[in-house]
């Protein structure tokens, strides 16, 4: 018989959907803390021991955080950091929890995972911006934008070409026009008449 395998991690989209949702039970757990310690009337915090588990972790928080382990494939596929933050996390609310008291330690902690699971957000919200760029640009190609985006306004396959001299001394009207062909075909650059002028644009100027 096969060894079973372990879990596999889910989609970048995924994990940034359980991500969200475990900052925002995190946030409603740091809410209600910091406002039982300051006094504030709230309603109860979610602080205190199940008694399956022994942990006096907010039973939702800890629900999230399976839910983020499972997108992960486990938890010893966590970002060091973020595994970190929750294991510091646990250790305040439990030695919180034991004293039978609401501490600024404890208080300190949650802010630090919730930093440390708004990093993770940041980290995987890139991976989906890079997973969805287009396939590569040539440098030439990648020049023409840059022309065209600093300008402000649509250039003609002329006004590019010149531009394109000043950048490089010099300048192919036949590998431009291949080039702009490339771009627009791809949706990267338009052709069009329009408010931003005759000739070559980004997308957005409409």
């Amino acid at each position: 018989m096969s060894e079973p395998q372990g879990r596999q991690p889910k989609t970048p989209q995924e994990r940034l959907e359980a991500l969200r949702e475990l900052l925002r039970l995190v946030k409603g757990w740091n809410k209600g803390h910091n406002a039982t310690l300051t006094g504030q009337v709230v309603e109860p915090v979610t602080l205190y021991v199940d008694d399956k588990t022994g942990e006096a972790i907010s039973p939702p928080v800890r629900n999230g955080m399976l839910v983020v382990e499972d997108c992960y494939g486990g938890q010893e596929n966590l970002p060091p950091c973020l595994k970190a933050a929750w294991r510091r996390f646990g250790d305040a609310v439990d030695a919180a929890e034991a004293e039978e008291t609401l501490t600024r330690h404890a208080e300190n902690q949650g802010d630090l995972f919730q930093a440390e699971i708004e990093a993770e957000m940041r980290r995987v919200e890139g991976e989906l911006a890079r997973a969805a760029l287009p396939e590569r640009i040539t440098l030439i190609q990648e020049q023409i934008v840059g022309i065209v985006r600093q300008a402000g306004r649509r250039l003609t396959t002329m006004e590019v070409l010149a531009e394109l001299e000043k950048v490089n001394g010099a300048a192919s009207e036949g590998s431009t026009k291949q080039s702009l062909a490339e771009l627009t075909r791809r949706v990267i650059l338009t052709s069009a008449t329009d408010g931003y002028g005759k000739g070559y644009g980004l997308p957005e100027w409409k």
